[in-house]
């Protein structure tokens, strides 16, 4: 970390030229999206972000109630409300737990354990759906959400900006809208006539898959400049 305390304008301001990135930034869309030097990026990126568009909070947050009564059939210990009424609560509470854990944990390790802990949760909802274990089912709703919180949608965020330049920023910025379109689409038909262990069973498969892609081909940012963080895949 640069300490600023001892320096004056012009060794700030050479510091600033020499670690930022802004040259980077200078790209038009149809060189990000053809070009080789920023292949990798796209390719990584894109997984990132089919990874926060898939990890089920889209698909209880617009077609809960459904979900839910799906789930729970008739039991009265579990309820569509109840279970709303939680996630509203433990949303909020759990992301104030990622604002210490960010700082101190490495982006790729936030990312890793988060695609593993969505997958695995994801195919647990559709076992517990297809037993009829409603409590698992219930725990697992609540699990999705707290891991979502800490340790996926802000870190995947952050990593996507650290790595992107403007353009393919807008790239996969599009992308993760058209893939949420597309869930929104698909979502009810599905729940409708498999059920909705056949929607997570897929997502949580996806997310598992990308996981062992992100696993062999994903690198840190932690503790590397703005230059190093956007050169970080470049290919020349």
């Amino acid at each position: 970390m640069y300490n600023v305390r001892d320096s004056d304008p012009d060794d700030i301001l050479g510091y600033l030229q020499s670690n930022t990135a802004s040259s980077t930034d200078k790209v038009s869309y149809r060189e990000a999206f053809c070009s080789r030097k920023y292949r990798k990026t796209l390719l990584i990126l894109i997984s990132i972000t089919v990874c926060m568009s898939i990890n089920g909070m889209y698909v209880i947050g617009s077609y809960g109630s459904v979900i839910y009564e799906k789930i729970y059939e008739a039991d009265p210990t579990y309820t569509s409300v109840l279970t709303q009424s939680v996630i509203a609560i433990l949303d909020p509470v759990s992301q104030l737990f990622c604002i210490p854990l960010i700082p101190r944990v490495g982006r790729r390790t936030l990312i890793l354990f988060s695609a593993l802990m969505v997958g695995l949760i994801n195919v647990s909802i559709g076992i517990f759906d297809v037993t009829d274990v409603n409590l698992g089912a219930f725990i697992m709703f609540m699990a999705l959400v707290f891991f979502t919180s800490i340790a996926q949608e802000p870190v995947y965020s952050l990593y996507i900006l650290e790595t992107s330049n403007n353009s393919i920023y807008g790239i996969v910025f599009f992308l993760g809208n058209g893939i949420t379109i597309l869930l929104g689409a698909v979502t009810p038909g599905i729940v409708k006539s498999l059920g909705p262990a056949m929607i997570f069973f897929f997502l949580g498969g996806l997310k598992l898959a990308i996981g062992v892609f992100q696993y062999l081909f994903l690198k840190e940012t932690f503790h590397l400049s703005d230059k190093e963080k956007k050169s970080l895949y470049l290919t020349e």
